[in-house]
C-alpha cells in the first residue's frame, strides 16, 4: 500500500522539497554480473548504486567505530565555523537557505539550528523556547511539545503523531488518507474516528554515536537526524548533503544518474550539479561521516521500520551486527557501503514493499556524470554495455588474456574502438583519471563478459528487476506475476468489465488514484479512466452493472494486482459497503497505539453522503485473488471479510500489511520500506495484521489455472457453490 507524501503547502514545498534493478553482485561472473556492472557501474554508476573507493576499515576498527565519535554526556564539542548553504527543491533557479555548522573533529558531518530547520519544514508554524542554561530547547506544534535535552542527549515527545499533526482535513491528525486524496470521499459523519492513547517516548543520541550542542541560542543536530526524525512522517525526507549543499533527490529521483528504474538517464543539470559537490571528490568516506550515516540510518530503522517485531529486532545496531552487514555500513569504501545497504533492503527487509531506487552513495561520483555522457552519447545502457562487450572481445582477440589479470593498454583500447568503429567517448568509462589504466573495477567487468563469450548469455538483455530479486518475497512475488501473465490472454488488458450471465467481473491490476476525481461531478467516468481512476472504474462499472437486471453477482478480481494507492482502497469499499460506509484500521507501531478511521466514499455522485451510496447487500460480492495480489490487493479481502461485505475465492493473497515509506540515508541511497502504520484489525484487545489473515472461503484448488482469466468457467464454478 502506497501513500501519497505529506506535503503541507506549495510555500513549504518549494522549500523542503518534494517528494519520491538491475542487479547484480559482483561475485557473480554470468551475465547478471555484467549487467550489474554496467547498471550500477556506469556511470560510475553502478547503476542504482555504489561507488568506487578504497576501503579503509578492519574489521577491528568497526567494532568501535559507532561509538567513538559522540563527546561523552556532559562534554560540549566545539564548534568551529559555519557557512550558508542551499537547499534545492528539485530544481536549481530557487532555493532555501540552511546554515551549516563545522564540529570538531567531525568536518565533514553538516550540523544544522533545529529551530531554523523545524521553521522552514512546518513554514513557521512551530513554537520555540530555549532554556539557556539547561541547554534544552522545546519546541510546541498542535499543543504538543518536543524537548531537545543537549545535555542528556535526548529528544522527548509524549505524543509524537499529534505533534507532527494535521496536514488538511483527515479522519485521524495525521491519518492514511490525506487531504488532497478526499475527492469523491469525505471523512465520516456517522462514525467517528478514533485512536487508543499514544505511549510517548524519548530518543537517546548517544547509543547512536550522534551529539546535540546548545551554540548561541540555536540548538545544534546533525542534519539526517532531523530530516529522519521530523520530516520522514511528513513525507517530506528528500534531500541529500553533497559536501556543499543539499539537493531534493528524492522527487526527481527519476532524473538522479543511477536511478535503478530509468537506467537511460540523459545528461541534465540538476543531476549534474548534486554530483559536483565537495564529496564527488573525496576518494574515501570520511571516518567521521560512516559513524554519523550509519549512526542516522539505525536511528531511521528504529524509529519507522514497521516488521521489527515480526524480525525480532530489539536494535538495528545489533541486528546488523549479528547478520555481517555493520562492518559494510561503517565502510569507508563507498561501494562496500552501497553494497552493504542494498543487502540489508534485499536480504533483511526481504518484503515485496522494500525496493532500492538509488544504490550508490554521494562520495566519489566525478565518474557519474562521465558516465552518464557515455550513455548519452549510446542511447542508453543497454547500447553502452554491448560497445563495452565488443571492444573488451576486441581486446582480448588481440592477445589480452583478461582471466590471467591482464588489462590491457589504453593503446590497445584506443586501436579496438577504431576498428569497431565505436564513438571513442567510450574509453572514458574504462580510463577515468590520468594514471593510464583502467578504473579498478574494469577488470572484473571484463572477466564477466570473457566468460559469458560463446554462451547463451553472450546476448544478454537488460534486467531492471534482477537486483530486486535477491528478496525472497520479491522474488516469491515475481514468480506468482510471471505464472498470473502466462495465464492472461494476451488481449486481456489491464483493466476491464465484463458481465457473462448473472455475474459481473471488475479487473484491475493497481490501485490507481488521478487526484481527478472531483471532476467526475460534471464530467461521469467512463472506459477512457479505467487505468487512472480506481474510482473512476468502479463508477462506471456499476452502471453498467445497474443496466443488467440479471446480473446478481459481482467478482473483484485482484489475481493480477500488486496493489496501490490507499485512497483507491477506501474507494472500493465504498462501493462495496452498504451505505458508502469504510472503516480503515491499523496499528501505529511509532507512536504504538491503535487507529480507527471512518470514511464515506460519494459512489453516486450526487455529493450528498448518505446512505444511498454503495451496493452492498444489492449484489453478493467475491473478491478474487492469488499469491500476487499484495498490499492493497491484500488489504481489500482482508477488510471486506472482517467486515462481512464479501466471500474471497481463488487462491491465499500475497501479503503486505504495513503502507510503504520512502526513506533515503545520509548518503543519498534512496529505498523504499514497510513504514510503521500496520493494516489490521483489533478484536477483543489483540490486533492481528492483515499479512496472512484472509481465510479464502472458496479455494480454486487444483483448478486454479483452468479459471484464472476464463470468467465463463468462473461463473459456472461459482454457481455451484
Amino acid at each position: 500500500m502506497r501513500w501519497k507524501a505529506v506535503r503541507k503547502n506549495q510555500e513549504v514545498l518549494s522549500k523542503l522539497g518534494q517528494l519520491a534493478g538491475k542487479s547484480c553482485r559482483r561475485e557473480n561472473s554470468s551475465v547478471e554480473s555484467i549487467l550489474c556492472w554496467l547498471c550500477q557501474k556506469v556511470g560510475g554508476m553502478n547503476m542504482h548504486r555504489k561507488k568506487l573507493t578504497k576501503r579503509l576499515l578492519c574489521g577491528l576498527l568497526t567494532g568501535w567505530l559507532l561509538m567513538s565519535g559522540a563527546p561523552a554526556l556532559g562534554e560540549t564539542a566545539a564548534v568551529t565555523g559555519s557557512f550558508d548553504s542551499r537547499m534545492y527543491a528539485s530544481r536549481l533557479d530557487k532555493y532555501a537557505t540552511l546554515r551549516v555548522y563545522n564540529v570538531a573533529g567531525e568536518d565533514s558531518v553538516p550540523y544544522i539550528s533545529a529551530q531554523q530547520y523545524l521553521s522552514l519544514l512546518y513554514d513557521g508554524n512551530a513554537d520555540f523556547q530555549m532554556e539557556e542554561d539547561r541547554q534544552v530547547l522545546h519546541v510546541v506544534r498542535n499543543g504538543v511539545s518536543v524537548e531537545f535535552d543537549a545535555e542528556q542527549g535526548k529528544i522527548r515527545c509524549a505524543d509524537w503523531d499529534a505533534f507532527f499533526g494535521s496536514y488538511g482535513a483527515r479522519a485521524l491528525p495525521n491519518g492514511i488518507l490525506l487531504a488532497e486524496e478526499f475527492n469523491a470521499q469525505a471523512v465520516s459523519k456517522k462514525h467517528p474516528s478514533s485512536e487508543t492513547e499514544a505511549t510517548g517516548f524519548e530518543i537517546n543520541l548517544s547509543p547512536y554515536g550522534l551529539d546535540m550542542i546548545a551554540h548561541e541560542g540555536q540548538m545544534l543536530l546533525p542534519f539526517a537526524v532531523l530530516q529522519n526524525v521530523f520530516a520522514m512522517p511528513s513525507g517530506a525526507s528528500d534531500f541529500s548533503f553533497n559536501g556543499d549543499h543539499f539537493y531534493d533527490i528524492a522527487q526527481p529521483i527519476g532524473h538522479i544518474y543511477g536511478h535503478s528504474l530509468n537506467p537511460n538517464i540523459k545528461l541534465n543539470p540538476y543531476a549534474t550539479a548534486y554530483y559536483s559537490g565537495k564529496f564527488s571528490k573525496e576518494k574515501e568516506i570520511p571516518p567521521a561521516y560512516a559513524r554519523y550515516a550509519y549512526g542516522t540510518t539505525c536511528l531511521l530503522f528504529d524509529l519507522y521500520y514497521g516488521h521489527k517485531k515480526e524480525k525480532g529486532i530489539e536494535s538495528f545496531d545489533k541486528y546488523f551486527e549479528e547478520n555481517g552487514l555493520k562492518e559494510g555500513l561503517l565502510s569507508t569504501d563507498a561501494q562496500k557501503n552501497s553494497d552493504a545497504f542494498t543487502d540489508v533492503v534485499y536480504k533483511l527487509f526481504d518484503s515485496g514493499h522494500d525496493m532500492v531506487l538509488l544504490g550508490h552513495s554521494v562520495f566519489d561520483t566525478g565518474s557519474y556524470i562521465n558516465t552518464a555522457k557515455v550513455i548519452t552519447a549510446y542511447g542508453g545502457i543497454e547500447p553502452t554495455m554491448k560497445a563495452l562487450q565488443k571492444i573488451t572481445y576486441k581486446v582480448a582477440d588481440k592477445g589480452v588474456n583478461f582471466l590471467e589479470g591482464e588489462e590491457g593498454t589504453y593503446g590497445q583500447y584506443e586501436a579496438a574502438c577504431k576498428e569497431l568503429q565505436l564513438n571513442p567517448v567510450i574509453l572514458t568509462y574504462i580510463f577515468r583519471d590520468d594514471s593510464g589504466k583502467p578504473y579498478k573495477y574494469w577488470l572484473e567487468q571484463a572477466q564477466g563478459y570473457v566468460k559469458v563469450r560463446g554462451t547463451k548469455d553472450e546476448n544478454f538483455q537488460l534486467d531492471t528487476n534482477a537486483e530486486r530479486m535477491q528478496s525472497e518475497d520479491t522474488n516469491r512475488l515475481f514468480t506468482v506475476k510471471e505464472r498470473m501473465e502466462s495465464l492472461k490472454p494476451a488481449d486481456f488488458g489491464t483493466s476491464r468489465v465484463d458481465i457473462i450471465g448473472d455475474t459481473a467481473f471488475i479487473y484491475f491490476e493497481g490501485f490507481e488514484e488521478s487526484l481527478q476525481e472531483a471532476s467526475y461531478y460534471y464530467r461521469l467516468p467512463d472506459e477512457n479512466v479505467y487505468d487512472a481512476s480506481t474510482f473512476g472504474l468502479f463508477y462506471d462499472a456499476f452502471a453498467k452493472i445497474k443496466n443488467e437486471p440479471q446480473v446478481k453477482k459481482v467478482v473483484i478480481d485482484l489475481s493480477n494486482n500488486g496493489g496501490g494507492a490507499v485512497g483507491a482502497l477506501t474507494a472500493v469499499l465504498g462501493f462495496l459497503s452498504p451505505d458508502g460506509e469504510v472503516n480503515l484500521t491499523y496499528y501505529h507501531t511509532l507512536n504504538q497505539n491503535y487507529c480507527s478511521e471512518w470514511y464515506h466514499v460519494d459512489t453516486n455522485l450526487d455529493g450528498k453522503f448518505d446512505a444511498r451510496d454503495g451496493f452492498g447487500g444489492q449484489y453478493d460480492f467475491y473478491i478474487l485473488t492469488s499469491g500476487f495480489s499484495y498490499s492493497c490487493g491484500n488489504a481489500l479481502p482482508f477488510f471486506a471479510q472482517v467486515d462481512g461485505l464479501a466471500k474471497i475465492i481463488g487462491e491465499q493473497p500475497g501479503g503486505g500489511d504495513c503502507a510503504v515509506a520512502p526513506f533515503l540515508d545520509a548518503y543519498g541511497h534512496v529505498a523504499r520500506m514497510s513504514g510503521w502504520s500496520k493494516l489490521g484489525r483489533m478484536t477483543d484487545g489483540k490486533f492481528t495484521s492483515d499479512e496472512h489473515a484472509v481465510k479464502v472461503d472458496y479455494p480454486f484448488g487444483d483448478k486454479a489455472d483452468k479459471l484464472y482469466f476464463n470468467y465463463k468457467a468462473i461463473a459456472e464454478w461459482l454457481s455451484k457453490q
